[in-house]
């Protein structure tokens, strides 16, 4: 589907520009607390996880 968006009606697939499609999961999330360089409020824009679910995260790798 992201494929069919980013063409004009009639345009030739060849005209089509490579595109990427990035997953940040919960287990990047963890390797963002355990770098320490960006806030919880950071990472969660960042995942798309709330701020709750991050210090969440946070607290079972203290564990």
């Amino acid at each position: 589907m992201i494929d069919a968006r980013m063409l004009k009606k009639r345009q030739k697939f060849k005209e089509l520009h490579d595109s990427y499609v990035i997953f940040i999961t919960k287990e990047d999330a963890r390797r963002m607390l355990e770098n320490g360089k960006l806030s919880y409020e950071e990472i969660a824009e960042y995942t798309d996880l709330s701020v709750e679910e991050i210090k969440k995260l946070a607290s079972l790798q203290l564990a």
